[in-house]
């Protein structure tokens, strides 16, 4: 395989792979290969597939849609250490078809990490702000966490009802229907 870096703009790096006839006739032989391995075809033991009939069983299109997805994968991985990229997307790719006996070419576009360029620490400046909390912040603060975890305990004792009291309230009322029948509601209200 040999690249070819077509452009670099930015974050998107575009990448020309071309393979020679002998490269794709290789790869082709070893997809036939593969296949006779992993196929499981009556008459023939898994790896002793002759390639005529795994071209028959499969088809040539096929055989070829495997071998171009294997090319492409690899391709790719090769590509991204040959060029040192981090790429953060998927690859964009739009690539053609396979046929027999004749080179293939493919370009493929990465997006990459674009370069930040950070300034020496040395030379950044910044104001170290002081808090200093007031005495009635802190006292709103207590009385904030006081009244968090607080529980509410009954107590029995006869009394009048002071300010922040819970005051559990139990009343009976009577309600009248048109026709005069009385219903006599209860209801238990905390307030």
């Amino acid at each position: 395989m040999r690249t070819e870096l077509v452009s670099q703009e930015k974050n998107i790096v575009v990448v020309k792979a071309s393979f020679t006839t002998e490269e794709v006739t290789k790869a082709v032989n070893k997809t036939f290969k593969k296949l006779s391995n992993k196929s499981n075809i009556k008459g023939f033991r898994k790896g002793h597939v002759p390639a005529k009939t795994i071209e028959l069983y499969f088809g040539k299109k096929a055989i070829y849609a495997e071998t171009l997805e294997d090319v492409l994968s690899n391709s790719i991985d090769e590509i991204i250490k040959e060029y040192d990229l981090k790429i953060i997307a998927d690859p964009d790719l739009n690539p053609s078809e396979i046929e027999e006996n004749q080179p293939y070419e493919f370009t493929v576009a990465f997006e990459v990490s674009p370069e930040v360029i950070l300034p020496k620490l040395d030379t950044i400046e910044a104001e170290k702000i002081i808090y200093t909390p007031t005495e009635q912040m802190l006292n709103d603060n207590v009385v904030r966490i006081l009244e968090a975890h607080s529980e509410v305990v009954p107590t029995y004792e006869e009394r009048e009802v002071k300010k922040d009291d819970y005051v559990s309230v139990k009343y009976t009322s009577n309600i009248v229907d048109s026709d005069g029948t009385i219903k006599e509601m209860e209801k238990d209200q905390k307030i």
